[in-house]
């Protein structure tokens, strides 16, 4: 999932950690997506029900490979900045827990009904990694408007909007 991300390091405008969180998920849903097809088909060979298979893969897929991707390629680009990714803490944390948390969903522990709850706590988890590094991708957009703009800094407490030259937004 990350091999679909690669080509985007190299990209000198994509360069912060929100990037890494929007294009890992939309990369991670994407394997979701065509995982669920195969499963889907799998079971209408083995003639099981198709519909219960793709609706529990539906519901649960956000909590899973697209959360997963978008933790890993976060801590990616947060260690890319304007440069290389360098294989730093950043990024090796940002690897181990998205591996974990996959190892842990594949384990499945518990049998039945409980395993769904297993799923909750593990997709919680996974939210909750991802919610902290999105965190602070709001904080490196504020400092990077700031560097942007000085004189923000020293605006009052309500600082005038940032307008785009372009567009006017």
């Amino acid at each position: 999932k990350l091999l679909g991300v690669a080509p985007l390091l190299g990209r000198r405008r994509l360069r912060f950690q929100r990037d890494g969180v929007i294009y890992g998920a939309a990369a991670g849903m994407g394997f979701a997506a065509f995982e669920t097809v195969l499963y889907g088909r799998a079971s209408l060979e083995a003639g099981g029900a198709v519909l219960s298979v793709l609706w529990v893969r539906a519901l649960l897929s956000p909590f899973g490979h697209g959360t997963w991707t978008a933790i890993a390629a976060a801590g990616l680009f947060r260690s890319k900045g304007s440069g290389s990714v360098r294989a730093d803490a950043v990024v090796l944390q940002a690897l181990a827990s998205s591996i974990a948390l996959h190892a842990l969903w594949d384990w499945l522990p518990l049998p039945g009904p409980a395993g769904l709850a297993w799923f909750a706590v593990l997709g919680a988890l996974g939210l909750w990694i991802l919610s902290a590094n999105l965190r602070r991708t709001v904080s490196e957009s504020a400092r990077s408007a700031l560097a942007l703009n000085p004189e923000l800094a020293n605006a009052a407490q309500h600082p005038p909007p940032i307008l785009c030259e372009v567009c006017g937004q």
